[in-house]
């Protein structure tokens, strides 16, 4: 299923971009973020509000948000061919 952000992804992207660069927790930012919206759902349940809801899904959310930033490939070791690994010059890129 090829996916497509949303404004909200981008304003999610907007939003963690600004916590990395003001923050002295660069490493932990999308950690927290990623806990911010942990929930337990099935798959049925995630598809069925994919194509109901507006907002991308919560794993969505997270993991498109996060792959943006080097900050996570620095602290979890991500390299290309890793299934969340984005080309940097795919990366979304907030001024």
């Amino acid at each position: 299923m090829e996916y497509e952000l949303s404004p909200e992804d981008y304003e999610d992207v907007n939003q963690v971009n600004k916590a990395v660069k003001l923050s002295d927790l660069e490493k932990i930012i999308p950690q927290a973020y990623a806990k911010a919206w942990l929930i337990s759902t099935s798959r049925k349940n995630t598809e069925a509000m994919a194509e109901s809801d507006e907002h991308s899904p919560s794993i969505l959310r997270v993991n498109r948000v996060v792959c943006n930033f080097q900050e996570f490939y620095d602290t979890y070791g991500i390299k290309e061919g890793d299934g969340m690994y984005v080309p940097p010059e795919e990366r979304i890129q907030i001024w």
